[in-house]
C-alpha cells in the first residue's frame, strides 16, 4: 500500500533513524514509537512492517542504553 498514511510512516521512520544517527535519542525514540503505533493501526500487530517498526524502536532503545529489558523484548536474538 502506498497511501498517505504509509508515506507518513516511512517519513517518520527515516527521520527517526536520522535523529538516532545524530544521537538525538529522545527525538529518535518518539519518532520511532509513533511510526510503530501507526504501523500497528494500519497493518495490525502481525504484519512484517510491524516487526520492522518494533526493531527500529528496539534499536533506538539499545543505542540509548536505556530500558534494555524493553529493547531485548522488542528485538530478541
Amino acid at each position: 500500500a502506498t497511501g498517505p498514511e504509509n508515506r507518513l510512516v516511512d517519513a517518520l521512520t527515516k527521520l527517526g533513524r536520522l535523529r538516532a544517527a545524530q544521537r538525538r535519542i529522545d527525538e529518535a525514540e518518539a519518532l520511532s514509537r509513533r511510526a510503530l503505533d501507526m504501523t500497528r493501526a494500519i497493518c495490525g500487530d502481525r504484519h512484517e512492517l510491524g516487526a520492522q517498526a518494533m526493531q527500529n524502536v528496539a534499536g533506538v532503545l539499545a543505542l540509548a542504553a536505556k530500558r534494555v529489558d524493553e529493547a531485548e523484548r522488542l528485538y530478541p536474538d
